[in-house]
């Protein structure tokens, strides 16, 4: 020992101390070494080197003798006592460095703190340690930091550090206040109950930094020991879980081995990272997990972490799972103290009573910069109001309930989530009910196997359905088969909750509405719904509608039938009826009218249907809505009579929709078109065979059927008469050729004649010309011509239809003379009626066959048949037509007695009585006849002189005024030319004179050379002459 603190110590001791332990162990090794090489040397030279050796007598194991020495060289130095202290306990010599902190008055904390950290946690560790330690906020540390594979001794450990932190007193102590020792007791026992004073003083509270560290390691050793605690619950837990949900699994998997996991060994790790977790983000893993009992302990043991989070946490479950699995979790409403509905509290189980630490304002000014994450994973944690509102939950199970149907598609999980709501009292979830209840039958009831529906109906889509589309969709793909069942599985029981429904919803947007005004309820019945949806398919798909109506007979008791009311089930059904407007299911529809009740009637409260139009389904619905029973067999009675008639129509291809029955029943231009409509498609054309019917007794039949229609006034066909159903019948007739028949209905032998002669004649005249206009060709031997030839002579023969015959004789004439329309073609009968002028055709006939004009007497026959029979003018005309042909032909003789015989004509007209026509008459043919007697006179081929004089002078005698001067001077010209030629005659022949000529020509030549003489006057002579 010296004076100055320092000791002698060798170099061998110092440097032995130090490295005692590594030398020995390296020596060990080292020793060990050589000895195994030297062993190895030995047997190589005993075994191949020993023969080589000059002493052979030697033996291989002689021993030698080596010398060894030893020098060893020591050094003294000086060390201070706290570098030694610090190198023994670097070496583990704890005892020797307990020596020397006691010899030289050293802190021992150094020594005891190495001790704990190599030692194992035990109670006699903690004693034997920490308890001898000064620096107690090491002592915390070293608490906080330390694990151990036993969770008992992290227990004992955890709770050793806590006891030195209760420093609750000495902090309050630095505060000025008058009743500290109240604030202490009540901040002990009322962690939570902070009054203003309270507050107040400890706003104002000043704490040390070493306390507020104190204060801190108090608050994590509260918290790692309750933490410790869950999480031997939650492995005991998740044992239990592995078994039950992975054990199968794993036995399949490992050849029939079990495995599991093996948490005891993986404990301090596992704790290490679960004390410090977010438990809200852990929670919200087992959700995730469908670890449902660990998320029962941390809501039970850690309700304030998690609670405020519970929302976003249950969203975690998988909306695949059942409800039912994570039942105890949703959300429940009770009535709280003030009568309001409020969420029910979750039944909490803290580890420990609160304690002072976790006082909110100590504990905003220990941990100021504490805050839980806002964001796990990206998933946003929104903390909730705890208790929440009614409103708040309600609003939780239907985004809950909408979420499940949009991401699984599980209508039934969906479902079974609200049942739950409702039966945890969570209102306003009836309208959610019925809709998911309603959607699941959809979807796994009405059409399970049809992807369409399940796939593509959400829950968003379906209530924004109106109650009318619900319908169709439960019914859009039903047939006969199932139509009734479907009506009575699926829509009888949603028609049975539309007033509760509907009332419901009424209260909802009353609540909505903050001046509270009312609102009335709807004004449709339920069963309006359903009605309705007859009335649209009713148009489209009868058969199903005569289904429904056959599941609602009267004769079937009230509880199988689907329409219940007798009233409801005749309006829905008349309204589809007459509402239908096709015309190919009578069968069906008599088969609904089978179904129709039978109501009492009373005449003078019948209804007229016939006053109705034509209105669709719904319309006639709603008009039928105003009738009473004796009103409604009133219209039953006027359908038997409709579906009567549509049958007699659909027999003869006519058939017409039942409205169609109300449209006509007061118009006279419908029922004589469905007349004419209805004899005239019973037959074929008169050119085809395949008549329809075979014989005449089935076309007296089908008039037999029309007069039945027709029923005395009181029928479907009330506005035709007889009369004209008799003409139109026998107008089809003859139309179709039927020309014998027609002859016996006009003209019977045993009943009165339903026609009058001349209407009958003009029938078929009409029929005749129908005949004639559609004839391709004028030859009246074959086709339509001939059908309108023969059809003339079915009735006596009278002015009118000899006059038609003999135009179909002319029209024939004029086809045999092949008279052309327009160059290259042919004319066509119709073009010959249409002719405005016919002596046109005449003319036509003259310019292109050159010789016709031979047969005058054929020619002028052919114009009388033309319709100019009794036509002096017109007679005079075709004269005139031939004298001029004959001209053409340069047959002047011919032309000079076609000339004549006009003469003639005007002369007879002349001869007639005055009246007012005779004049009119002779201007016509006057002008006629000068004409052609000028254009023959002046030819100048002309070789009779005589003859060309007289014509000139018919010409002259007849003209115009304006035109007898010109005339006159070709006169004198051919009489000049007479005059020569007598000359020459009579140098001849003799000087006889000629005694009848000569004085009329020198009479008239003396006249005409009076001076002054005009036309006038010229033409006065010559009339007077001729």
């Amino acid at each position: 020992m010296i004076n100055d603190g320092f000791v002698r110590y060798s170099r061998e001791q110092e440097e032995g101390d130090i490295d005692d332990e590594e030398s020995e162990e390296a020596e060990s090794q080292l020793s060990r070494l050589i000895s195994a090489l030297a062993n190895s040397l030995h047997y190589v030279t005993d075994t191949f080197l020993w023969h080589f050796e000059n002493d052979t007598t030697e033996s291989r194991g002689k021993i030698v003798t080596v010398s060894r020495k030893t020098y060893r060289l020591n050094r003294i130095s000086k060390i201070s006592p706290l570098e030694l202290l610090n190198r023994k306990i670097n070496a583990l010599d704890y005892d020797d460095a307990l020596v020397i902190a006691k010899t030289y008055d050293l802190d021992t904390d150094v020594i005891y703190q190495a001790q704990w950290q190599d030692a194992e946690v035990s109670e006699s560790a903690i004693h034997d340690y920490l308890d001898k330690i000064h620096d107690r906020e090491w002592v915390l540390s070293a608490c906080i930091r330390t694990f151990s594979n036993k969770p008992d001794l992290l227990r004992l450990l955890l709770n050793y550090g806590l006891k030195d932190t209760d420093i609750l007193d000495k902090i309050l102590n630095n505060g000025a206040s008058s009743n500290k020792d109240e604030i202490i007791k009540l901040l002990r026992e009322y962690p939570f109950k902070v009054n203003s004073e309270v507050k107040e003083f400890l706003g104002k509270l000043h704490i040390s930094e070493k306390d507020i560290i104190i204060c801190k390691y108090r608050h994590y050793f509260f918290k790692y020991l309750d933490r410790l605690r869950t999480y031997e619950v939650i492995v005991e837990e998740k044992k239990k879980h592995d078994i039950e949900n992975g054990s199968m699994e794993d036995f399949e998997d490992n050849d029939g081995w079990v495995t599991f996991v093996d948490y005891a060994s993986t404990f301090v790790d596992d704790y290490a990272v679960f004390r410090d977790l977010n438990i809200a983000a852990l929670a919200m893993d087992y959700a995730t997990e469908e670890f449902f009992k660990g998320l029962n302990v941390l809501f039970t043991h850690h309700g304030s972490e998690t609670l405020p989070y519970r929302f976003t946490i249950l969203e975690q479950i998988p909306e695949t799972v059942n409800p039912d699995d994570y039942e105890s979790f949703l959300p429940s409403v009770i009535l709280n103290s003030n009568g309001e509905l409020v969420e029910r509290l979750w039944h909490e189980q803290p580890w420990r009573e609160i304690d002072w630490v976790d006082n909110p304002i100590l504990k905003q000014r220990i941990l100021p910069n504490v805050s839980e994450e806002l964001e796990v994973g990206g998933i946003k944690l929104n903390p909730v109001e705890y208790p929440a509102q009614s409103t708040l939950i309600t609003k939780w199970y239907i985004d809950r309930a909408h979420k499940i149907d949009s991401v699984s598609g599980q209508v039934d999980k969906a479902l079974e989530l609200i049942h739950h709501g409702i039966r945890k009292n969570v209102m306003n979830l009836g309208t959610l009910e019925e809709n998911l209840d309603m959607l699941a039958k959809l979807v796994y009831d009405c059409y399970p196997n049809l992807d369409s529906v399940s796939k593509s109906m959400s829950l968003k889509e379906f209530e924004a359905l109106t109650e009318a589309e619900i319908i169709r969709v439960f019914l859009q793909y039903t047939d006969e088969k199932r139509i009734v069942s479907d009506i009575k599985k699926f829509i009888i029981p949603f028609l049975r909750i539309l007033p509760s429904r509907r009332a419901r919803l009424n209260h909802v947007l009353k609540d909505d509405i903050i001046d509270k005004i009312p609102i009335s309820e709807p004004e449709s019945k339920p069963l309006d719904l359903l009605y309705n949806y007859i009335l649209d398919i009713s148009s489209s798909n009868l058969k199903l509608v005569c289904t429904i109506f056959e599941a609602s007979k009267p004769s079937l008791d009230a509880q199988e039938r689907i329409i219940v009311s007798d009233e409801d089930l005749a309006r829905i059904a008349l309204a589809c009826l007459y509402g239908n407007s096709r015309t190919d299911n009578w069968q069906d529809m008599t088969r609904i009218y089978e179904c129709l009740p039978i109501f009492d009637e009373v005449s003078d409260e019948s209804f007229d249907i016939n006053s109705l139009q034509n209105y669709t389904p719904y319309e006639f619905f709603s008009l039928f809505k105003s009738k009473n029973e004796i009103q409604l067999q009133g219209i039953i009675d006027s359908l038997e009579l409709h579906l009567n008639a549509a049958e007699i129509l659909t027999r003869y291809d006519n058939a017409v929709p039942l409205c169609w029955f109300l449209q006509s029943s007061n118009d006279y231009i419908l029922q004589k078109q469905l007349c004419i409509q209805l004899a005239r498609r019973s037959g074929s054309g008169p050119e085809n065979d395949e008549d329809r019917f075979k014989n005449e007794d089935e076309w007296t039949l089908l008039l037999k059927e029309i007069l039945n229609l027709y029923e005395n006034g009181k029928g479907v066909l009330s506005k035709i008469s007889t009369e004209e159903i008799y003409k139109i019948f026998v107008s089809s007739l003859l139309s179709y050729g039927k020309f014998n028949l027609a002859r016996k209905i006009i003209l019977p032998t045993d009943q009165p004649q339903p026609l009058d002669i001349t209407v009958a004649e003009q029938l078929v005249i009409d029929a005749s010309r129908e005949f004639f206009d559609n004839a391709p060709s004028g030859n009246m031997y074959h086709g339509y011509m001939k059908l309108a030839y023969e059809c003339l002579q079915i009735l006596p023969i009278s002015d009118t239809l000899q006059s038609e015959i003999e135009f179909i004789e002319a029209t024939h004439m004029l086809t045999e003379q092949k008279v052309y329309h327009q160059p290259g073609i042919l004319i066509h009968p119709m073009q010959i009626r249409l002719a405005p002028n016919k002596l046109d055709l005449i003319s036509r006939l003259l310019s292109t066959n050159e010789d016709a004009y031979y047969d005058s007497k054929s020619i002028m026959e052919l114009a009388k048949k033309l319709g100019y029979r009794n036509d002096k003018v017109a007679e005079v005309k075709v004269m005139a037509m031939l004298a001029d042909a004959a001209l053409r032909d340069s047959n002047l003789n011919f032309a000079y007695n076609m000339c004549i015989d006009i003469v003639k004509i005007i002369k007879t007209i002349s001869n007639m009585r005055n009246n007012d026509k005779k004049e009119t008459l002779l201007d016509s043919v006057k002008d006629i006849a000068w004409r052609i007697c000028y254009e023959v006179a002046k030819q100048d081929i002309f070789q009779n002189l005589e003859k060309q004089m007289i014509l000139m002078g018919y010409a002259l005698a007849m003209c115009p005024s304006d035109q007898a001067a010109d005339i006159l001077n070709i006169w004198r010209k051919i009489d000049n030319e007479y005059r020569l030629e007598l000359i020459r005659k009579s140098n001849e022949k003799s000087l006889e004179k000629p005694k009848l000529v000569k004085p009329v020509v020198e009479r008239v030549e003396s006249s005409l050379l009076t001076p002054l003489l005009k036309g006038d006057r010229i033409k006065s002579v010559f009339s007077r002459f001729f």
